[in-house]
């Protein structure tokens, strides 16, 4: 297995993530062009739900990545806390253990697609009918149940993302977004230009699915790992069901305190406040969330490696691509935000036939809250490589507390959206903000400035390098 990352890995990378969130950004300015407020509040609604089903991934995705590159290193048993055992020989591909892992991911995933199925097929319908909306009835549910379908497909083959990421191939599955992601916006931008509205979006959606999961078919079965081959036929002796479970549901947990924080806050909008609200908070809320992808890109796509240094208890190589990827991520964000002060805000102003972001000085606090929620994020993710989940409880009580200060504020207290921020805000900084970090620092051996000091050190060794050539 190799998890060495290299420039063509990094390009593929950014650019698999700049369309996989940045394709919402380049279809934004002509969605705001061609659909009104309540149609625009509504697409968010749509975002909002599915990101309810995706609660059912309950970290089974990072669990299968772990686990497969353990397997891939040379683990001769899997272990849902805690490094596993390495095989003697080395790295050499526990072939029974791989099929085994296989198949009960598998069967992970149909269960998780029969269970979103019924969510955003019969809840969700029942939710998005309960809002008060001037759009077609079967407009909306035609875009609703197209949108519903692409979720589910997406959800049954949910496997491969985490096996391919985890064996080292995930500049093939970048290769795959940016594919299906292209496709995405070549169908839906004529749609919008010929009137189709709020299904244009579905569409595109269903369109971009299809591509997509076919081409991962391709690259889960490329020839290139024969050993995938090889495990697909070989008879299956033990069911790892149980220890994808017992790996995963802490993550789970983290993943529904995380939509708390993040998301529940958009259906209090839509609910108190109107589909206008929902659309303004849905907005900053998605420019939020591509920038901390973006910025967080090189470190998720070190996180593999990082999973198999664990395993051969490699400390100051963990240490030192901890702190680049980190600092990187800090310098992405702060550009990326003063980019959207200056550029954005005055470009969504022009086109939007409707919908604003709130107030500059809430806009400036959501993203302050964004910074700080990124950076506790990325350290939370390096304590999974030890295979252990120690934020599960403050994540969750921090969620339930965010949604109660919200729903206080605005229903009982007749405040406006700037108070779903302060909520978010106040919440996180009392405590996930800073422990997080203070725990994976220690863990490493890192001060607070050393990650600014290793990342120059990095630099400096780089472009001396690349003078002497």
């Amino acid at each position: 297995m190799n998890n060495h990352v290299v420039k063509s890995d990094i390009f593929w990378g950014y650019l698999s993530q700049f369309l996989n969130m940045g394709s919402y950004l380049i279809l934004l300015p002509i969605a705001l062009y061609y659909l009104n407020e309540e149609q625009m509040g509504l697409w968010y609604v749509f975002l909002s739900i599915a990101g309810v089903t995706q609660l059912l991934e309950f970290g089974f995705q990072p669990t299968i990545s772990r686990h497969t590159s353990y397997i891939y290193s040379g683990a001769k048993k899997l272990s849902s806390v805690g490094i596993p055992d390495r095989n003697c020989s080395g790295d050499e591909i526990n072939i029974k253990l791989l099929a085994n892992f296989i198949l009960a991911s598998r069967k992970v995933y149909f269960i998780v697609s029969i269970a979103a199925s019924i969510i955003l097929l019969i809840i969700g319908t029942l939710y998005i009918y309960s809002l008060n909306s001037n759009i077609d009835s079967h407009t909306i549910f035609f875009s609703w149940v197209l949108y519903s379908i692409s979720n589910v497909t997406l959800f049954y083959f949910g496997y491969y993302n985490g096996i391919l990421k985890g064996r080292g191939d995930q500049t093939a599955l970048n290769k795959v977004i940016v594919i299906s992601k292209v496709t995405n916006i070549v169908v839906v931008i004529p749609l919008l230009v010929f009137g189709f509205g709020i299904m244009a979006l579905s569409i595109g959606m269903l369109c971009s699915v299809i591509v997509d999961r076919f081409l991962i078919s391709r690259a889960f079965y490329n020839d290139r790992y024969n050993e995938t081959k090889l495990a697909i036929s070989t008879v299956i002796t033990e069911n790892l069901l149980s220890l994808i479970w017992t790996s995963s549901w802490r993550l789970g947990f983290v993943q529904l305190g995380s939509f708390l924080i993040l998301r529940a806050n958009l259906f209090i909008a839509s609910s108190f406040l109107g589909l206008a609200a929902a659309a303004s908070y849905g907005l900053a809320t998605q420019l939020l969330s591509v920038l901390i992808i973006v910025a967080s890109m090189y470190f998720g796509l070190q996180l593999p490696h990082m999973n198999s240094l664990q395993f051969t208890n490699s400390k100051d190589k963990i240490k030192k691509i901890f702190s680049i990827s980190l600092v990187i991520a800090w310098f992405i964000f702060i550009f990326g935000f003063l980019c959207l002060i200056y550029i954005g805000i005055p470009l969504i102003n022009l086109v939007s036939s409707g919908t604003k972001l709130f107030e500059l000085k809430y806009l400036v606090l959501f993203f302050l809250a964004g910074f700080l929620e990124m950076n506790h994020s990325l350290c939370t993710a390096y304590l999974t490589t030890l295979n252990r989940v120690p934020f599960m409880w403050s994540t969750i009580i921090s969620g339930i507390l965010i949604v109660f200060f919200s729903l206080i504020s605005i229903k009982f207290l007749g405040y406006g959206i700037g108070t779903l921020v302060i909520s978010l805000f106040i919440v996180q900084v009392c405590f996930n903000n800073w422990f997080w970090p203070v725990i994976a620092y220690n863990n490493l051996g890192l001060t607070f400035f050393e990650p600014f000091k290793i990342a120059y050190l990095s630099l400096s060794g780089a472009l001396t390098n690349s003078k002497k050539v």
